[in-house]
């Protein structure tokens, strides 16, 4: 039996690929690239913003617009 090594944020993305998430809001930094990429990858659309509530106020303005549910990507920071 052979396993495939898979990366965690590869398999987070295709979980919320596969929940119907397609579309994620926020910032694209250091501690979450590979995340972003991966889920980008799995065709979820990343659409970027300056800050964290603006990236919030948009997804859930999303949620209650289409009915589905959004995602939303923020950076550790100080």
């Amino acid at each position: 039996m052979t396993s495939e090594k898979i990366d965690d944020n590869v398999l987070a993305g295709r979980a919320f690929a596969r929940t119907g998430i397609d579309h994620m809001f926020g910032i694209m930094g250091i501690p979450v690239t590979s995340f972003a990429n991966n889920t980008v990858k799995e065709g979820i659309r990343f659409i970027a913003f300056h800050n964290e509530h603006s990236a919030g106020y948009a997804v859930s303005a999303y949620g209650y617009l289409t009915g589905k549910p959004g995602l939303r990507l923020t950076v550790s920071g100080l």
